[in-house]
């Protein structure tokens, strides 16, 4: 056994024993750095008895440390107070952040609208959650649903939950369109009595991010249920809310609350996977209703949460889908998995879409250090900088290559000195915000056991007695030089000499083949052959 230590600029992060197997072996740590950004970090092994040499238990390694909020844009239609049960959910990640939307849903359909309409980018008003926490008005002058593009790509993820139409400008929705389209951004709706066909969005372009067929304002059922997973929900990444497979069988079979209506769809549409579905008696035997669905569009994803999360459908499922001390477990872990998927081509971008590849953490001063950069999606390709810092010297731009076989950018360096060697691959995204990853390497030559080998004169001693031979130190030096010249040996030089540049060969060659040649003319110009005829 033996102790693994971490530490940072003098700091201990973690320590843990390890136990030797006497062969090659990886070893896992798991530890915690208060220090953000692309550090070194040093990783030590205490030295065993007999260690013939300690100079490699101690090595530098590179890590990058970064917390890219995943921020995410919540409306709600239920009573204001309902959206702190999933911002809190979600916010019990320190990765994700949450802004919270409210437009009032319980007057009939054309009020709604009528007052969308009046309000809608003029709003003041601003409302608060259970924990006072203010809530804008989607319709909010300066604070409500983005009017620009630029503004909404600051989230990764929009939720509409039971917000009418009519709280949404053509420009806004056409926005969200190509948030989810063309920059990767997810969306989910929501179910309630202004979603889907309820709310009309079958005539909207957020038609186009549903992965449901929606029934025009025929959709609001009230049933009691449990969802029943697909085939497909039982793999998908959403729907892992236990910590094994049957664990998670059992917390969606048994576990999880009812739900108490539903928003009716004609089908799933093609392409889209359905994670769970409906099968209620007050529906009939043969006839399963789509809950949850997810589709891929162009770079992003979405979702159709088809009942409700929130007051009336579905309030169960956010205060009651846990363990008695704590009682939104799942709750929390479902939503969780749902923004992360959702959102993956935006975290992707975020944390820079490429992977820098180095053959080793360490490597010897003079060495050749070939470098690969992992492909980006095609449209970044011509903004690749791979540059090289290291303290105390000017920074060196690395020149890339594209192997199109192999689908990766491809260079080479040669470190002088030892040191720390920040390698930082830069980029532009796809909506032209420069992203930056950076990896490192350090130079060092102590940890060469080839080298320090000679400073174990036992060691040397065993590997001439095995091997015959002897040692030669300060000492007996002159005895053993005087004894390698007395040594007689039959030496054989082997050496290849070219032939056709050497006159004396090159000229019997020749006379030989004029001699054939006029042979030839000889005997084809015989007794009794007439001469060819002139032409």
């Amino acid at each position: 056994s033996t102790e693994l230590t971490i530490g940072y600029a003098g700091q201990t992060l973690h320590q843990q024993t390890v136990s030797l197997n006497g062969g090659w072996q990886q070893i896992t740590a798991d530890f915690i750095s208060p220090h953000l950004g692309c550090h070194f970090y040093d990783i030590t092994l205490s030295p065993l008895n007999g260690e013939a040499h300690t100079g490699n238990n101690h090595m530098r390694a590179a890590c990058e440390l970064r917390r890219d909020l995943i921020r995410v844009l919540y409306m709600e239609g239920s009573e204001p107070k309902e959206t702190a049960y999933l911002k809190d959910a979600l916010e019990a990640d320190p990765e994700m952040s949450v802004t919270c939307l409210h437009f009032p849903g319980q007057e009939s359909l054309e009020a709604l609208a009528s007052q969308a309409l009046a309000v809608r980018g003029k709003d003041k008003r601003v409302f608060q959650d259970n924990f006072a926490r203010e809530i804008p008005s989607v319709c909010h002058a300066t604070r409500g649903y983005p009017a620009t593009l630029e503004e909404l790509l600051k989230y990764d993820v929009v939720i509409d939950s039971d917000i009418i139409k009519e709280a949404f400008s053509p420009q806004q929705m056409a926005n969200t369109v190509e948030f989810v389209e063309r920059f990767g951004g997810g969306f989910v709706m929501v179910g309630g009595f202004t979603s889907f066909g309820a709310g009309g969005y079958e005539t909207t372009v957020f038609n186009k991010l549903m992965p449901v067929e929606i029934a025009n304002k025929s959709d609001p059922m009230s049933l009691t249920f449990r969802p029943k997973l697909t085939p497909a929900g039982l793999v998908h990444p959403i729907m892992q809310v236990g910590a094994n497979e049957e664990e998670n069988r059992q917390l969606w079979n048994t576990r999880i609350p009812y739900f108490r209506g539903i928003n009716y769809a004609r089908r799933a549409k093609p392409g889209a996977h359905v994670l769970a579905e409906v099968n209620s008696p007050q529906l009939g035997a043969d006839q399963n209703l789509v809950l949850f669905a997810v589709q891929d569009i162009g770079r992003g994803r979405t979702m159709a949460f088809m009942s409700d999360t929130t007051e009336g459908w579905g309030a169960e499922f956010e205060r009651s889908w846990g363990e008695p001390g704590d009682k939104q477990k799942y709750f929390r872990k479902f939503w969780n998995n749902t923004i992360r998927w959702l959102a993956e081509e935006r975290i992707a971008n975020k944390i820079g879409r490429v992977g820098i590849i180095a053959p080793a953490t360490r490597v010897l001063p003079g060495d050749v250090v070939p470098l690969s950069v992992q492909a980006l999606p095609a449209g970044d390709h011509s903004g690749l900088e791979v540059t090289l810092k290291q303290e105390g010297n000017n920074p060196i731009t690395v020149p890339m290559q594209w192997n199109g076989a192999r689908h990766v950018w491809e260079g080479s360096f040669v470190p002088r000195i030892d040191g720390d060697v920040i390698i930082e691959a830069a980029y532009r995204s796809a909506e032209g915000k420069p992203v930056v990853t950076r990896s490192g390497i350090h130079v060092d030559q102590t940890g060469d056991e080839t080298i320090a080998v000679a400073t174990r004169s036992d060691l040397m001693e065993e590997l001439a007695r095995e091997t015959g031979g002897s040692i030669v130190n300060q000492d007996n030096i002159r005895q053993t030089l005087e004894a390698l010249a007395s040594r007689s040996s039959a030496v054989v030089w082997k050496r290849a000499l070219p032939i056709w540049d050497k006159w004396w060969v090159m000229l019997p060659i020749l006379l030989l083949a004029v001699a054939e040649w006029c042979l030839r003319r000889m005997i084809g110009r015989g007794p009794g052959r007439p001469a060819s005829p002139e032409v």
